[in-house]
Order: C-alpha cells, then sequence, then structure tokens
C-alpha cells in the first residue's frame, strides 16, 4: 500500500492495462484524487467490481470523464453512493445516457445521491436517462422545462423554478404531484400554467397552497375553474389576490364558493366587483363577512342583488356602511327590513329614512325607533309621521321629539298622541307645544299634561290652555300654574294641592 501511495498520476498511467486488475483493493482505496487523475480510461475498464467497491470519495473526484466512461453499465451500479455524491458537474455530464440508465433508483440509491450542484451539468437527455432524481434543487429553468412530467419532484422546486416548467408540464401533473406544492412553490406558477390544470386539478390544489397566488395569478382562472373551487381554497386566497379577479370570473362564483367569502376577502373587493357577485349567490356568503363592508361597497350592490340579501346579513352591516345603500335602501322588503336594529337605523341619513317612504317606515319597530336623533326625526315626511303607530310614537326619546316640526306634529292623529311618553313629552318646546291643534291637546291625559315643561306650558294660549279641559288642567303641576297668567288661570279648575302654587302677583290679580 505504501509503494501504491507513493505513485504519481504519471506512473500510475504507465501501468499496464492488464496488471491494473492485480492491484490490490486495498491499495485502491489508498489512492488519492491526484493520483486517480492519472488513470486511462482503458484502465479504469479493466477496473473490477471490487477495485470499484474499494474507491475513496476523494479519489473519485480525480477520475477524468474519459476514465469515467469507460466503465461498463454491468458495473456502474456498484459504485457507492457516497463515491456518486463526490461527482461534479463535469464528471456526472461525461456520464453516457447508458450509464446514467443502469444507475441505481430512489432516494437511498446512486440517483438519490446525485448532488444539486452535479445535476446541473446534465443535458437534458442525460436527465431523462437518469430517471426522477430527488434531488432537483440544482436544474436551471431550461433544464426543467426539458424535464418529463414523471421526473419533477415538485416540492424540492422554487418558485423560479417552477416558473421554468411549461403549461404543458403542468397541465400533465398527476393529483399526487400536485399535492407537492407549497405555499412558496406555487407563486412560481404562471397564468398559463395554472389555466391548463383544467377544473378537474384545480381544485386538488391544497388550501395551504393556494395562500400563496397573487391577484395576476386568480386572474388567469378560467370561469370553469372559478366555480369549482372549494370554499376552503376561496377563504385561503388573500385579499389581495382575490382583487385579480375580473367581473366574468365573479359572475361565474357558485354557493360553494360564495360560502368561503370571508370578511378580510370580501373587504377587498372594489365596489364594481362587488357588484359582480350573482345576486342568488349572495345569501351563500357568511353574514360576519358583510361586518367588514365598508359604505362604498354597500353602495355597490344592485336592485337584483338587494333583494336576495338576507335580513341577517342586513344586521351585520355596520351602521356607517349601510349609509352606502342611499336611497336604494327603499328597494329593500318588509321582511329585510325588520331584520334591521336600532344601531343599523341610527345610521340611516335623513335623505334614506324619507326613501322608505310610509309602508316600509311602519317595518321599523319600536327599538328601532328608540335610536332614531332629532336630525333623523325632522327629516321624514309629513304623511310618514301622520303613519307611525302608537309603538313607534311610544319609543320616541326626548332629544328625538325636540326634532319633530310645527307641521310634523300636527299630521300625528289625535288617538296617536297619547302614545307619547312623559319622558319624551318632558323635551317638548314651547313652539311645539303651542302647534298642537286643541284637539291634540284634549286628547293629553294627566299624566302627559303634568310632564310639560312649565316654560312651554306658559307659551299656551288661552284658547289652548281652554283645551286642556278640566281632567287635564287639573294634571297641571304647581310650577306649571306658578308661570300662566291671571288670565289664564281656572281658579275653579285647581285642586288645593295646585292652588297651593298660585304666585302672590296672581293672587293679587284675580
Amino acid at each position: 500500500t505504501a509503494n501504491i501511495q507513493g505513485l504519481s498520476a504519471t506512473q500510475l498511467a504507465a501501468v499496464g492495462t492488464a496488471n491494473i486488475t492485480a492491484i490490490d483493493e486495498a491499495d485502491i482505496t489508498a489512492l488519492g484524487s491526484i493520483q486517480l487523475r492519472g488513470l486511462t480510461g482503458p484502465q479504469a475498464g479493466q477496473l473490477t467490481t471490487g477495485q470499484l467497491i474499494a474507491l475513496s470519495s476523494v479519489g473519485v473526484r480525480g477520475l477524468t470523464t474519459t476514465a469515467l466512461q469507460q466503465i461498463s453499465t454491468t458495473k456502474i451500479s456498484v459504485l457507492q453512493t457516497d463515491d456518486i455524491a463526490a461527482l461534479n458537474s463535469a464528471q456526472l455530464a461525461g456520464f453516457t445516457t447508458a450509464q446514467l440508465v443502469a444507475f441505481t433508483d430512489g432516494a437511498t440509491g446512486q440517483v438519490g445521491a446525485v448532488s444539486s450542484l452535479a445535476i446541473r451539468g446534465l443535458s437534458t437527455a442525460q436527465l431523462s436517462a437518469l430517471g426522477a432524481p430527488p434531488n432537483l434543487a440544482g436544474l436551471t429553468s431550461t433544464q426543467l422545462s426539458n424535464l418529463a412530467t414523471d421526473q419533477i419532484a415538485l416540492r424540492q422546486l422554487t418558485s423560479v423554478q417552477i416558473r421554468g416548467l411549461s403549461p404543458t408540464q403542468v397541465g400533465a401533473l398527476s393529483t399526487a404531484e400536485l399535492l407537492e406544492f407549497t405555499a412558496a412553490s406555487i407563486v412560481g406558477l404562471s397564468s398559463s400554467a395554472l389555466l391548463q390544470l383544467g377544473t378537474s386539478k384545480i381544485a386538488v390544489l391544497e388550501s395551504r397552497d393556494v395562500v400563496g397566488l397573487s391577484s395576476v395569478q386568480v386572474a388567469g382562472l378560467g370561469t370553469e375553474q372559478v366555480f369549482v373551487l372549494l370554499s376552503a381554497q376561496v377563504a385561503a386566497l388573500t385579499s389581495g389576490a382575490l382583487k385579480g379577479l375580473g367581473v366574468t370570473q365573479l359572475n361565474a362564483l357558485g354557493t360553494t364558493q360564495a360560502l368561503g367569502l370571508s370578511a378580510s376577502n370580501l373587504k377587498g373587493l372594489a365596489t364594481a366587483q362587488i357588484g359582480a357577485i350573482v345576486s342568488n349567490v349572495l345569501p351563500s356568503v357568511p353574514t360576519a363577512s358583510f361586518g367588514a363592508l365598508a359604505s362604498a361597497q354597500v353602495g355597490g350592490f344592485d336592485i337584483s342583488q338587494l333583494g336576495q340579501i338576507t335580513s341577517g346579513q342586513l344586521l351585520a352591516i355596520s351602521s356607517g356602511a349601510i349609509r352606502g345603500l342611499g336611497a336604494n335602501i327603499g328597494l329593500l322588503s318588509t321582511a329585510q327590513l325588520q331584520g334591521l336594529v336600532s344601531s343599523n337605523v341610527a345610521g340611516l341619513s335623513t335623505a334614506q329614512l324619507v326613501a322608505l317612504g310610509t309602508d316600509k317606515l311602519a317595518a321599523l319597530d319600536s327599538s328601532d325607533v328608540s335610536g332614531l336623533s332629532s336630525v333623523q326625526i325632522a327629516g321624514f315626511g309629513t304623511e310618514q309621521v301622520a303613519l307611525l303607530s302608537t309603538l313607534q310614537l311610544q319609543s320616541v326619546s326626548s332629544a328625538a321629539l325636540r326634532g319633530f316640526t310645527t307641521a310634523q306634529l300636527r299630521q300625528i292623529d289625535t288617538s296617536n298622541i297619547t302614545a307619547l311618553t312623559t319622558a319624551a313629552l318632558a323635551g317638548m318646546t314651547s313652539l311645539q307645544l303651542r302647534s298642537l291643534s286643541t284637539a291634540q291637546l284634549s286628547a293629553f291625559n294627566d299624566n302627559q299634561v303634568g310632564a310639560l315643561p312649565s316654560l312651554a306650558v306658559r307659551g299656551l294660549t288661552t284658547d289652548l290652555l281652554g283645551a286642556l279641559g278640566v281632567a287635564s288642567m287639573n294634571g297641571l303641576t304647581t310650577d306649571q300654574i306658578a308661570v300662566l297668567s291671571t288670565s289664564d288661570l281656572r281658579i275653579a279648575q285647581l285642586s288645593s294641592a295646585q292652588a297651593v302654587g298660585l304666585t302672590t302677583a296672581q293672587v293679587s290679580n284675580l
């Protein structure tokens, strides 16, 4: 062995071909890369299987392509995996296709031992001969584009490499192979490649991988592909990716896809995109998702869409966003409006309340009316006020009552005016009270009269005070009586308790 180790590359090359086989296997192991660089092609061809097995990975690095090419296909399979792993790209490229075909398969075989750097040197024919190498990370896009489908191991490829795959290659991938995609690698697929997946294969993509798709990729999907997307896939798409969907694609959304429209996804759609969703699909969009809509998006719903939105979905729309409906709120059905709550109604503009007309306004229940502001009340048409129910009037707050104009108040029927609560009447102004008709004042009960602000009562004319009648006069408090003029006092109608409220000025002027 010591003698063999002392040979130079030139001396090794001078050893006769017939004598090569006589070198002991242990001596072969001792040969270094510099010495083996001198091994000629004919000498390499004479190496026995035992000698080939004995080669060290360090020594193999010195073999020339000429020497490697002389190893027969029957002997090539005995090269150890650590020797194969030591080969550089030039050495690997030196093998003939016949030799590469003879490599043992599998991740633990010779094919699996080929390094990602060495494989970069192989030609298309050599790659084909090698089969399905596990280490594809070193391949260029050009090499990848020439691989057969069964050679492609997607999970090993970067997004840059995947970009090199042709649409035909992607379209030919099996279901099992498609499952090898990752969120990071799927980014590399071109729009034309995604289109080649058709309808049957697009649904195979895992939700965890779909999250990697961009708006450009999504924009390239066919309408048939959009229609077969699973709800989980749609939910996995980022809001940015969904922005890539065109009007035609959104028209293709079915109930399954609508179920996947999450709050963040719906929030990311433009107004025109919202309007492109087919109306009969809208009820399938999760109720919670409607809570993410902005005012402009809500304004994107057309008449047919508004007719399909459920009361629950309407309820989820924020008070600020519901303003986006504008006058179109009048197109909602009574059943839909009954789904609104006070917070929704509180967000309506005066123009929207007017747009409800008289029949739709009746759909608002007492709790909805309780949330109305004085500004909203002031916006009602007189015909709307005239048709407010007793339950609705009963829910008007003190602050909201101040919003009624004198013209509106005169429209409240005498049979309904008794529905105004004492708490609400406590906020009535003098101008409002004076605007009431004698018939309306006569309808007030004692409790209502007693709740009227003293300053407002002071503004009543003698005729209007007279309209209160004996019963209503009995309802006046001592504070209210104290502000009346002597001419307005009906002493005969006052109780002893009320008479206590008379001022000295009032008594002296009797």
